[in-house]
């Protein structure tokens, strides 16, 4: 699926709310009947050191090294004690093609990827571009601008959003803030 919209809709947010309720679990999980496992990456890591660490072996399979990083990048990550992080043999075990039916990968801002990912330049991205639409199930967010025919025929389906109108803020935050209603009154 590939999800589309300008700048500051929520397509971020839409992939961290995604995450969230699949990690929830219970009967309020989102997708835990579908999915054993939900990797959100956020492409622009692409322009960080994200190699450094893996041998020439492990980069074979960038795709399971970009994910690693990611995944050791958020912030929540550094608190874990050793007994509880994410190890490089775990990730590459976990995503091969045996498990695709229960693997969501999301990819969150390709628009700030796309030329780089789309020049060829960096042949291990060029192959772990590749790698990414082996997988069944992928959700990537982008800007219009951004896309290309050729992107976009790599995916089923295309949702637009517009974000919300002002009528639709007001219910957002009459829904949500009811409680508060006097003090947000106050600030806007």
């Amino acid at each position: 699926v590939l999800f589309v919209g300008g700048a500051g809709v929520g397509k971020s947010a839409f992939l961290q709310n995604i995450t969230y309720k699949w990690a929830k679990g219970g009967e309020h999980g989102l997708f835990n009947n579908k999915f054993d496992y939900v990797f959100k990456v956020k492409l622009k890591l692409l322009f960080s050191d994200w190699k450094a660490g893996y041998t020439i072996d492990d980069l074979d399979e960038p795709l399971k090294c970009f994910i690693l990083y990611s995944l050791k990048s958020e912030p929540a990550y550094a608190n874990l004690d050793s007994e509880h992080r994410i190890k490089k043999d775990e990730i590459f075990n976990v995503i091969n093609t045996s498990n695709q039916d229960k693997i969501l990968l999301l990819l969150d801002g390709y628009d700030e990827v796309a030329s780089y990912i789309s020049s060829g330049k960096d042949p291990i991205v060029t192959r772990m571009s590749e790698e990414i639409f082996k997988l069944k199930h992928v959700l990537m967010t982008s800007r219009p601008n951004a896309l290309n025919s050729q992107m976009e025929n790599k995916f089923d389906r295309k949702i637009e959003t517009a974000g919300l109108g002002a009528e639709d803020i007001q219910i957002y935050v009459d829904k949500y803030f009811s409680k508060q209603q006097e003090l947000l009154e106050e600030r806007i």
